[in-house]
């Protein structure tokens, strides 16, 4: 992490950020962890007024290498000053676009409110981190794309957890979506079967 030379008025208005602000709320479920998480747009809009406030933005810049992809994010005052952190790079478990674009959304949330000095998630003590780590099948990127698909399609039609598994399995019964754990899946393989989704909920009037 890096610094302005001079940070006497960038970090007084952090820390009125941070007197004021709150944790985003925890609105959207991840399957592969069994637990809820913030999402992106949902963390910029619950901090982005208080920081306004404040003379505060945050600047993040994707950025790649044979390691991975990942983001840069900067924390600025109106004074000019700055706080630059280190790149959070991520490590992907497959070279595709969708993979590349899951694995920086991922990354910009977390960035965005360490930056700031907020909790993203509900603190595990380390053991989705290991979890990941012992798992070849069960990859990180699918699971976000899963959680992000299915609040999308639930935010879509006005349904909940209870309603969306129900039409999951029905489909998963009528052999029009893959029987097995949505992390353990494709991306084609889910994306088929939420098609069949889709087009149940708009057979039923949803939407």
């Amino acid at each position: 992490m890096t610094f302005t030379c001079e940070t006497d008025k960038i970090f007084p208005a952090l820390v009125a950020f941070q007197g004021e602000a709150s944790n985003p709320p925890r609105s959207a479920d991840n399957p592969y962890f069994k637990s809820k998480y913030t999402p992106l747009d949902v963390v910029i809009d619950h901090v982005k007024p208080i920081m306004l406030k404040y003379g505060l933005a945050v600047i993040q810049t994707p950025c790649s290498s044979e390691e991975g992809v990942g983001v840069q994010t900067m924390l600025v005052h109106t004074s000019g000053q700055y706080i630059l952190a280190e790149p959070y790079m991520l490590k992907l478990s497959k070279q595709d676009a969708q993979a590349g674009g899951s694995a920086i959304t991922y990354a910009r949330r977390y960035a965005y409110l360490s930056v700031l000095g907020l909790a993203p998630d509900t603190d595990d003590d380390g053991n989705a981190a290991s979890e990941v780590s012992k798992s070849s099948k069960q990859d990180f990127d699918i699971a976000v794309y899963v959680a992000e698909k299915n609040a999308e399609i639930k935010k879509e039609f006005g349904i909940n957890n209870t309603a969306l598994k129900e039409v999951v399995d029905e489909m998963k019964a009528a052999g029009k979506f893959a029987n097995k754990p949505s992390t353990q899946m494709t991306k084609s393989e889910y994306d088929s079967g939420m098609k069949a989704v889709r087009e149940a909920l708009l057979a039923r009037g949803n939407g």
